[in-house]
């Protein structure tokens, strides 16, 4: 083997990995999973007499990691079944079924950063009364301050028409 022989092999090899496609040394990945919500509490803030709030339903969660396996964001969306809003006082009940997502962004630090709602998350109506309360469209939140970011779509958050409606 002569002096030259070694040299073309590095040259061939230093060619022939030029041409290879570029792969990266992990892929983006997620984790999925089917949870269910059965979430009570009571809100004090909304009327002058307490108002019992119920979230029950199912969704799927996906959370997303990057290249170095850091969680960057999350999405929650409708399951199976129907996800059903409930708030009650003075033996009323109203009721709404929601069909949104929800997005969270995280920081670098694992911190959730935002959340994002899209779609009906609930309208409530009373029955020849109309709407009440209403969300739908879509809601951009900064999760540390809870200022709104961006806001489109329909909102009608009356709680004077809610509180007369759950009297």
């Amino acid at each position: 083997m002569n002096r030259r022989t070694p040299l073309l092999l590095v040259a061939a090899f230093a060619f022939a990995f030029l041409l290879a496609p570029a792969t990266p040394a992990l892929a983006n990945s997620t984790e999925g999973s089917w949870q269910y919500d059965d979430f009570h509490s009571v809100f004090r803030h909304w009327c002058d007499f307490p108002v019992k709030f119920t979230a029950v339903g199912a969704f799927k969660r996906t959370d997303f990691y990057d290249d170095a396996g850091t969680l960057y964001k999350t999405t929650l969306r409708p399951g199976h079944g129907l996800y059903v809003y409930g708030l009650s006082a003075n033996g009323t009940t109203l009721q709404a079924i929601s069909g949104y997502s929800a997005i969270l962004t995280y920081n670098s630090d694992g911190q959730i950063a935002t959340y994002t709602e899209t779609g009906q998350v609930f309208t409530f109506t009373v029955p020849g009364g109309g709407v009440v309360l209403l969300r739908a469209g879509r809601l951009v939140l900064d999760w540390d301050t809870g200022d709104v970011l961006s806001q489109t779509g329909p909102h009608a958050e009356d709680y004077t028409k809610l509180c007369a409606a759950l009297a």
